[in-house]
């Protein structure tokens, strides 16, 4: 949609806002090629899209064209399971996230959380 938005931080996304420009236009073009394949849009489309981007939304034609990454690099880590090489979206409430428990820890506190409304619950009816 055009939209910014968060992305997690992991390895992939570090390598790209580390990257020069150069590294950025060629990861730019092969994935804007890859999106024109995919959608059958045309160079002057796709172009003019970037164009509009960068003239609308306060951009650099660089950051336009760069953001033409976004649909292929979220599928290559969403759709292909493969998180490590692309970037996973995480919307705004990944600003207020300040706890990132293990998945065990997380499961426990669940489970926790579970056994202590069972025996309320329990409570209640004898």
């Amino acid at each position: 949609d055009g939209m910014p938005q968060r992305m997690i931080l992991n390895e992939f996304l570090k390598s790209v806002e580390k990257a020069g420009a150069l590294h950025k236009l060629v990861l730019a073009l092969q994935n804007g090629l890859k999106y024109r394949a995919l959608t059958g849009a045309s160079y002057l489309s796709l172009l003019q899209s970037a164009w509009a981007m960068a003239k609308d939304d306060d951009m650099t034609l660089s950051q336009a064209m760069f953001s033409a990454n976004a649909p292929m690099i979220i599928q290559k880590a969403m759709v292909e399971g493969r998180p490590a090489e692309g970037v996973l979206p995480s919307g705004q409430v990944a600003g207020t996230i300040d706890d990132l428990p293990s998945c065990a820890e997380l499961i426990g506190r669940i489970a926790k959380e579970a056994e202590e409304c069972i025996a309320l619950l329990a409570g209640r009816v004898s």
